[in-house]
């Protein structure tokens, strides 16, 4: 214990109290929280900090993983204490309470520290309870900060804080021996119940400021000494009531302000080295986490502007088709090699011709052929025909501009709806851009039985004798004077339609694609199988260059990466329009600056079973590209962001980041730049940096890349 030295102008104290240890038997595990400390007041002529300890031991039996409801319903896994303090100078005193590692068990081993569950609970005078640490995990607990306050300057009578700490163990923990990913075997050397947990509760007060660790009261920080070019998405909301945050899978889930740099000042001000890369600083997000934008390799550890280009991943052109018809080899991933310009296929390898049975290769690559390795690899993206899919080509070349990883396109197929989704599912393509044969009847609705359509006007079984595709006339059999067909068209633009059968309604299509409802309360629709080209170039570039836990220790995997699929507009999608010249709009047709994110089938995250990702990365969306302004988000080259715009007539658009940094749409076939988003987790820590471009921040060890 360090002295204290006695002077009103420095309080120097270290308060050590409450072990709190798990040992596990056979069949149960038992918590024991033991005071170890005593109490200790330390006074400094008028300026004193007490420490009032709690119970003395809690023991619990019966201790597994469980849900944060479960862990809060109980009264025996937590403990009580109080700090008591007296301020008459004219400072404040801070104070900050931290985690601890506690005594060794011999024999045992400690739980991953990632497994256990906090809260810290500040409560009131009228024992109401406000969460201040609510249901986090950390990956080390050792010396870890959890909470700062202070007592105020000028308190002329003593001011008392009363905490419960409580702990619990995980419920994503997995107890057995024969589940692959189970956290911990159920029997052997390394069985669950040879695991304890050891923490103690450190407090530490003086008259030096402190923060928590984490990037939200960092930038809140440098935002209230006098930052313009850091803002609150408080002041957005407060002048746009409808606009709100979802950057959390759960719409429910609690929610932090969030802070987003913008402006010229910001490009001098935002740089962020992480993994030997550079980033810009996007925003913070809702739970605590930071928004970062890829922006090239690091030289010496800085992120000037004038960094030479690199080798990358570009896509030879835009999205394609591709003959398949001979036995070709497939495989599941690729590495890259780019000092020798050649791709190698990795993962699951398939030998099979391309046929109708084709859904276990969209997603896949191939170099054509039985060879494994290639100059030019092909991404397969969708299905065309019983031959051919769409695909994208890649080569290995000079990145023509720093702050990208390369170029490919969004989807390969832009004849879709589904083709604006980062994932997608059914593909309704359309089917033709022609008008019915002279003589076709056309009907407001349609009805399917046994197996047949049959074209209708208002009321149910009336045949249309509506001979003009205007107004609401929609449907058609595409066959002069029938009214009933096993396949019959929709018309959704001028002469534009789809093909709809087996019992397919616009509706159902619609669902199946971008998981349209009808009605809200509908269940959302299985949207999410397989991976978009941008996806799939995103997914391996991680997996080659940040998949080691010296980097993902420091990623969100619970965050959200917006793919708003939702609809502003069906246009003359919708079967009652009378204006065949109106076209599908998505949300961000109309670009505003709008976080939430509708649909929980968008929300791609690692911890989304609506939505899930391989890893947790993703694009700019159109709101933050609008929240950082174009001076920010510029660089020079086209970058695709994650936005739907629209689909009309045969063309699905998705936004993308302009040459000036303004945002525009575009067929997402075309290829563009590939700039990923990662999002830090809340508890984050900067080391070192003031965010200039020769002085970044810096998150984890500094890393050396070449490419």
């Amino acid at each position: 214990m360090n002295d204290f030295i006695n002077n009103k102008k420095k309080l120097m104290s270290l308060l050590v109290f409450g072990i709190i240890m798990v040992v596990l038997g056979v069949s149960y595990a038992w918590f024991n929280y033991n005071q170890v400390g005593k109490n200790r007041k330390l006074i400094a002529g008028d300026i004193y900090l007490t420490l009032n300890e709690g119970s003395e031991q809690i023991s619990l039996e019966n201790v597994f993983p469980m849900t944060k409801e479960e862990a809060r319903s109980k009264t025996n896994n937590f403990i009580t204490f109080s700090l008591s303090g007296l301020n008459e100078s004219s400072k404040d005193v801070y104070y900050e309470i931290k985690l601890i590692y506690g005594d060794e068990k011999t024999g045992y081993t400690r739980f991953n520290d990632k497994d256990l569950v906090f809260d810290l609970i500040e409560i009131g005078q009228n024992n109401e309870e406000t969460y201040i640490v609510d249901a986090k995990s950390y990956d080390s607990i050792n010396d870890r900060k959890i909470w700062v306050d202070t007592v105020d300057h000028n308190t002329t009578t003593q001011v008392t804080k009363n905490y419960k700490l409580r702990v619990w163990l995980s419920e994503d923990v997995i107890i057995s021996d024969s589940d692959p990913s189970a956290t911990y075997p159920a029997t052997g050397t390394n069985a669950f119940k040879n695991h304890y947990a050891s923490v103690k509760l450190s407090v530490f007060g003086d008259f030096q400021e402190k923060e928590l660790p984490g990037v939200v009261n960092k930038f809140k920080k440098i935002k209230d000494n006098g930052a313009t070019y850091i803002k609150s998405y408080d002041d957005i909301i407060a002048s746009n009531p409808t606009f709100t945050t979802q950057d959390q899978v759960s719409s429910s889930a609690p929610k932090q302000t969030v802070y987003y740099f913008e402006g010229d000042d910001a490009l001098a001000n935002g740089n962020l080295l992480f993994a030997g890369y550079c980033w810009q600083i996007v925003r913070t997000t809702d739970n605590g986490g930071l928004r970062i934008l890829y922006n090239g390799v690091a030289v010496n550890n800085k992120c000037e502007t004038d960094r030479t280009a690199t080798k990358g991943v570009n896509a030879s052109g835009d999205g394609t088709t591709q003959s398949l018809s001979s036995t070709t080899t497939y495989g599941t991933g690729y590495t890259y090699d780019v000092s020798n310009s050649t791709f190698t296929l990795t993962g699951v390898m398939t030998n099979k011709t391309w046929s109708t049975d084709y859904t276990d290769l969209i997603g896949t690559y191939t170099c054509l052929g039985t060879d494994t390795t290639c100059s030019t690899l092909i991404s397969i993206n969708v299905y065309s025909n019983s031959t051919t899919a769409y695909v994208q080509k890649y080569v290995i070349g000079d990145v023509d501009h720093y702050s990208q990883l390369g170029t490919s396109s969004f989807n390969a197929n832009y004849r879709s709806p589904a083709m604006v989704g980062y994932m997608f599912n059914k593909v309704k393509n359309y089917a033709g851009n022609s008008a019915a044969p002279e003589g076709s009847i056309y009907g407001k609705d349609i009805e399917y039985n046994n197996g047949s359509y049959l074209v209708i006007e208002d009321t149910a079984n009336t045949a249309s004798t509506n001979t003009t595709k205007d107004e609401n006339h929609h449907f058609t059999c595409g066959t002069a004077g029938t009214t009933i067909c096993a396949i019959v068209r929709f018309y959704y633009y001028d002469n534009y339609y789809i093909n709809l059968e087996n019992g397919e309604s616009v509706e159902s299509v619609l669902k199946e694609m971008i998981n349209y409802k009808v009605n809200s309360s509908e269940i959302d629709a299985d949207i999410n199988h397989y991976n978009s080209s941008i996806k799939g170039y995103l997914d391996n570039w991680y997996n080659q260059n940040l998949n080691n836990p010296n980097y993902t220790k420091y990623l969100d995997n619970d965050a959200v990466y917006c793919n708003d699929r939702s609809v502003s507009n069906l246009g003359s999608w919708n079967k009652t329009s009378t204006d065949m010249t109106t076209y599908l709009q998505f949300k961000q047709y109309g670009a505003n600056r709008d976080l939430n994110c509708e649909n929980q089938t968008d929300r791609f995250s690692v911890s989304n079973t609506n939505a899930t990702l391989t890893y947790s990365i993703g694009l700019l969306t159109e709101p933050e590209r609008n929240l950082m302004g174009n001076n920010y988000a510029t660089t020079g080259q086209n970058y695709w962001e994650l936005s739907p715009s629209y689909f009309y007539n045969s063309r699905a658009r998705v936004r993308y980041a302009s040459t000036t940094g303004y945002t525009n749409y575009d067929l997402v076939y075309y290829a563009r730049g590939v700039r990923p988003v990662l999002t830090l987790s809340p508890d984050t820590e900067i080391s070192e940096g003031s965010g200039s471009y020769t002085d970044p921040f810096v998150v984890g060890d500094k890393v050396t890349r070449t490419y």
